[in-house]
C-alpha cells in the first residue's frame, strides 16, 4: 500500500512541546475527505499516538467496515490518527458580541497553563509565530446551563493561501483548544488538567480571509471520569459560523 500524501509538520505547530497540535493534524485529513463531504456529514479524526514534529508522516486510504473510505496517518509503522465521515453536528450556540468576547478574554489565566508553548493557546508564544487565542469566560448577564468561553482572533496572511484564504489545518487548529477551555470553565472539571485531545469531529462551512476578525468560542458538553466532551465554533466578522467541532479530551490525571 502506497501513501497518497506525505507531510512534515514544522515544530512551530506544536501542542504539547514534542508533538503536533491535534486540531492541526485533523485538518490535514480534510483535503482528502473534502470531495466526499456533503452538507449533512462531518469528519471524525481519532488520535492514536502523539504526532511527531519534523518527521515524515504518510497518509494512506483504507476501506472502512461499512465500505466507505477512510484514511490513516502513519509515522513508520505507527498509526497516529484515523479519519472517516460521520453524521453532521448539532448547530452551535449563537456567538457572543465582540464586546462580550473582548471582556471574556480578560478572564483568561495562563499562569498555570500545562503547555505554554502550544501553537494555538500557549501564553509563552510570540504572537508573530502563533495564533495566541486566549478564551475566557463569557458573562451573558444571566444564568446559563452551560458556560461559554470566547476569544477574538485576527487572521494573519501568513496562514493563508495565494488567494488570501485561511489554510484548513490552521482553521482546525484554532477549533482545537477552545473546547478544552470550555470544559474547564466548569469548576468541577479543573481536576482534569492536564488534558490531551483524543478525538476531533469537525464541520467546515466557509472560509476565513486574511485580515478578518473572527470570534472563537468553546463550551462543555459532558464528562465521565477522565473523559470529557466539549464543543467549539468559529464565526467570521459577519457572525456566520465558518467551522465547528466536538472534541473528546482525556485527562492525564489517572486518579480520576
Amino acid at each position: 500500500m502506497k501513501p497518497i500524501e506525505q507531510y512534515r509538520i514544522p515544530a512551530r505547530y506544536c501542542g504539547p512541546p514534542d508533538s503536533a497540535n491535534g486540531g492541526y493534524v485533523a485538518g490535514l485529513f480534510a483535503k482528502s475527505l473534502k470531495p466526499m463531504l456533503t452538507d449533512h456529514n462531518s469528519i471524525e479524526v481519532r488520535l492514536l499516538a502523539p504526532p511527531p514534529l519534523e518527521q515524515t508522516l504518510e497518509l494512506f486510504e483504507v476501506e472502512q467496515q461499512d465500505g466507505g473510505a477512510g484514511f490513516i496517518l502513519r509515522h513508520g509503522t505507527t498509526d497516529l490518527a484515523v479519519a472517516s465521515l460521520v453524521q453532521e453536528l448539532s448547530p452551535p450556540p449563537v456567538a457572543p458580541t465582540i464586546q462580550q468576547t473582548k471582556s471574556a478574554m480578560t478572564h483568561f489565566d495562563g499562569s498555570d497553563h500545562p503547555f505554554p508553548s502550544c501553537f494555538v493557546c500557549g501564553p509563552g508564544r510570540d504572537p508573530s509565530d502563533a495564533l495566541c487565542i486566549y478564551p475566557g469566560g463569557v458573562d451573558t448577564g444571566q444564568s446559563v446551563e452551560k458556560p461559554m468561553v470566547a476569544s477574538t482572533w485576527l487572521v494573519d496572511s501568513d496562514y493563508c493561501d495565494e488567494n488570501g484564504l485561511l489554510n484548513t489545518e490552521i482553521l482546525c487548529a484554532a477549533l482545537d483548544c477552545p473546547s478544552s477551555f470550555g470544559i474547564l470553565e466548569l469548576p468541577s472539571n479543573k481536576e482534569m488538567e492536564p488534558m490531551v485531545l483524543a478525538s476531533f469531529t469537525f464541520m467546515l462551512k466557509a472560509r476565513l480571509k486574511a485580515g478578518e476578525q473572527a470570534i472563537v468560542i468553546g463550551w462543555p458538553e459532558s464528562r465521565k471520569g477522565r473523559k470529557a466532551f466539549g464543543g467549539s465554533a468559529i464565526y467570521n466578522s459577519d457572525g456566520q459560523c465558518v467551522a465547528q467541532a466536538e472534541a473528546l479530551w482525556i485527562s492525564l490525571n489517572r486518579d480520576l
